[in-house]
């Protein structure tokens, strides 16, 4: 039976009916030609799945929709199957598919929400200002100069910009005002409103200060507090950076080496590139020059967050969270003798009044390398296992992200020697003098390389030779990273500057990456944690050391061996106080040649007392007597 005609005008269709009636076309057109051409019944699962992968192979931009990707997913089946129906009995006319006409505005997509969330995150939570108009403006202008691949299907109404701002603002009130649950749960609550839509398209970096201490490996002997920088990819949950740092105050060396370790990776902890926002506090090693100029030179952003508002980096902070439950309080260690021990051993968490007096270095259990293994693990464990939130582990959500980077603008995944240069921010101090063998000696080693040796003499063509100097140039190093330098000179008849760069001479070409202290026999202020032999995930919380050690101590110095006379003895012999002190301080040897310590005291107190005062006390005493004199004569 043929369904009826229906002639009844269509009215003018709306812009929101007609961006609804183009995204069902493209699904129920897909459908319909696999039903045709393949055969396929249109309301089964298997088709079902054949057709979410035609559609996103066809039309890039659905794929923002997919759950692995931070969409809300597709279409359900059956919605499908109601849609294909309407489509046919309205003789495939396509405007059947769209939606009921509304009055109000429909609601943001899961992707426009993203934006506007992560515009908000990234700029009014980094913005002294809270007018909501201004910050409305910038939303606009940033939507209009994102790329077209990227830029989102909806902007938000002004109205809908206020309110989210409200929430934002309501969201701080109550999160200063809860308990340390409670914010660990709003933290939680603020990362679902936070989506991401690709790896690296987030990173939040942070430092955590613990209240343990380990033991060196070389002298045994106990070491300061422990710090962990942590970088945080805010997509898939990935730790993407991790340096240790002992007995460091915050300072932007480290910070530098969190960021070297941004683009290394081992066989298990695979995150590796650079971001495209890097959010990170006010901290001293965050807000300084050298970490803007190398975010700058990797082409990246870099957004502050306001000081003591933990909340604007919801990601870090609930990492940090978490890894203090299952790491420092959970993790099992098991000895060579099969003992267990839960918890690292030596770490305490805050400190309260029953154990402020602990001395965290007597309870230093583990070594350096120990922690350097075990926490190793715990991050391979943590990055391999289902995240609460995402319902798939970080490294699966990383890879996914990766293999369907190309309907995104993601940044180049480079390795660290291609960016190697980027981190020579640190300059010499002083007067630096470029040698006519095209070298250049920085912390005891020579820099050359023949670019440098032509860059001498492009300069002694403008050099006045009568000074019989060398031209000055500025060196500019990596302090972990000995390999090379970057000089600087100005070209006088260009008025330009030129960079070279320069290699160590006391190095192979082809060595590892070392730093300055390292050469010098000296322990590195800060290092990473990856690892040539990377053990694959065990699917617990679970770790093997071969014996937990304590820490040595500065021995005291020894004793001459000498018996000190009891109190006894030297009332039996009624020796005064002096004969005492005198006593103690001779040996055995010379305690036994004296008759008697009573006689020899009697006897030099009998020839002091024959001798009379000394010299220079009897014209101390003359003094004293005329100055006295003629004191009472001014009166």
């Amino acid at each position: 039976m043929q369904p009826a005609l229906d002639f009844t005008p269509r009215p003018t269709l709306t812009e929101p009916q007609i961006r609804v009636r183009d995204l069902r076309v493209k699904y129920i057109h897909t459908l319909h030609q696999l039903v045709t051409e393949r055969g396929l019944n249109h309301t089964t699962l298997s088709t079902y799945n054949i057709l979410i992968k035609e559609v996103e192979k066809r039309h890039p931009d659905t794929q923002s929709a997919n759950p692995q990707l931070g969409g809300k997913g597709h279409p359900a089946r059956s919605t499908i199957s109601r849609w294909y129906k309407t489509w046919v009995q309205s003789l495939k006319e396509d405007d059947a598919l769209a939606s009921k006409a509304r009055d109000c505005k429909v609601r943001l997509d899961s992707y426009s929400e993203s934006v506007l969330l992560s515009f908000l995150s990234n700029t009014f939570n980094g913005s002294k200002s809270e007018q909501k108009r201004g910050h409305y403006t910038a939303y606009c202008e940033h939507i209009e100069r994102m790329p077209l691949e990227r830029r989102p299907t909806h902007i938000a109404s002004e109205r809908t910009f206020r309110r989210r701002i409200d929430e934002l603002k309501a969201f701080d009130h109550e999160y200063e005002s809860a308990n340390e649950a409670q914010r660990n749960q709003l933290l939680l609550t603020l990362t679902r409103k936070y989506r991401q839509n690709y790896a690296l398209q987030r990173v939040e970096m942070d430092r955590i200060t613990l209240n343990l201490c380990l033991i060196d490996d070389d002298t045994g002997k106990a070491t300061e507090k422990v710090s962990l920088l942590v970088a945080i990819d805010c997509y898939s949950r990935l730790p993407v950076s991790v340096v240790v740092e002992i007995g460091e105050a915050e300072n932007k060396e480290n910070v530098v080496n969190l960021f070297q370790n941004m683009l290394l990776k081992d066989s298990q902890l695979i995150g590796q590139g650079n971001a495209v926002n890097y959010v990170v506090d006010n901290g001293p090693g965050f807000n300084n020059n050298i970490v803007r100029e190398i975010v700058k030179r990797l082409k990246s952003s870099l957004i502050y967050t306001p000081a003591l508002k933990p909340q604007a980096k919801p990601f870090i902070e609930s990492f940090f969270s978490v890894m203090r439950k299952q790491f420092f309080k959970g993790w099992t260690i098991f000895d060579s003798d099969g003992k267990a021990l839960v918890g690292i051993p030596g770490y305490y968490a805050k400190r309260t009044a029953a154990d402020v007096g602990v001395n965290l270095q007597k309870e230093a259990r583990l070594t350096v390398s120990q922690f350097k293994d075990q926490l190793h693990r715990y991050l391979v464990e943590y990055s391999n296992k289902t995240h609460g939130q995402t319902n798939r582990s970080p490294t699966e959500m990383w890879n996914d992200s990766m293999h369907a980077h190309h309907h995104v603008s993601l940044q180049a995944l480079p390795d660290y020697e291609a960016m190697a240069p980027a981190f020579n921010v640190f300059v010499k101090q002083g007067s630096n003098r470029l040698d006519k063998r095209g070298s250049v000696r920085l912390h005891g080693h020579d820099f050359a390389s023949p670019d440098l040796k032509s860059l001498f003499q492009q300069i002694s063509l403008y050099k006045d030779k009568s000074s019989g100097k060398a031209p000055k140039v500025a060196v500019h190093y990596n302090p972990f990273d000995a390999r090379t330098v970057s000089v600087t000179a100005l070209i006088p008849g260009e008025n330009s500057h030129k960079e070279v760069l320069a290699y160590n001479r006391d190095l192979e070409l082809d060595a590892e990456r070392i730093s300055y202290e390292e050469l010098a026999g000296l322990k590195p202020k800060s290092f990473g944690i990856y690892s040539d032999y990377a053990e694959p995930p065990r699917g617990k919380l679970v770790g093997d050391v071969d014996k937990l050690r304590k820490p040595k101590y500065s021995n005291k110095s020894k004793r001459s061996g000498t018996k000190a006379a009891s109190f006894e003895e030297n009332n039996t012999r009624s020796l005064s106080a002096e004969a005492r002190v005198e006593q103690s301080h001779l040996s055995e040897s010379q305690c036994a040649s004296l008759p008697d310590a009573h006689t020899a005291l009697t006897q030099r107190e009998s020839q002091q007392a024959n001798e009379g005062p000394p010299s220079d006390w009897t014209q101390s005493k003359k003094t004293k007597k005329n100055r006295k004199r003629r004191d009472n004569s001014q009166w």
